[in-house]
């Protein structure tokens, strides 16, 4: 059984509000696009992954960054590359002497 996150479905929430509010439109494709626990979460998950290897920043793009600056100071992308550098770390670390890689 999987472990219930309550932070971060309250974080997607955030989200999906900052994105509401710059582009109402866009939130709703997002919401469309959303993952769903199927055959696609997997390829889904490693696509996100490839697209935010350079961090948040990288992936969106300056105007994005910049309209989401206005919003909050930046505190969700710094959110968001805080949470990404972790998994980018693990994924991107070369084979260690005797680990068989």
């Amino acid at each position: 059984m999987g472990v219930f996150m309550p932070d971060a479905v309250a974080e997607v929430g955030h989200l999906l509000a900052v994105v509401e509010a710059l582009d109402p439109r866009a939130a709703q494709e997002l919401r469309g696009g959303l993952p769903r626990c199927d055959s696609t979460f997997g390829l889904g998950l490693a696509f996100f992954l490839a697209a935010t290897a350079n961090g948040a920043r990288a992936w969106l793009g300056p105007k994005r960054c910049r309209l989401l600056e206005q919003l909050d100071g930046g505190a969700l992308l710094d959110d968001l590359d805080l949470a990404l550098a972790p998994r980018h770390r693990r994924t991107a670390a070369p084979p260690t002497a005797g680990s068989g890689g």
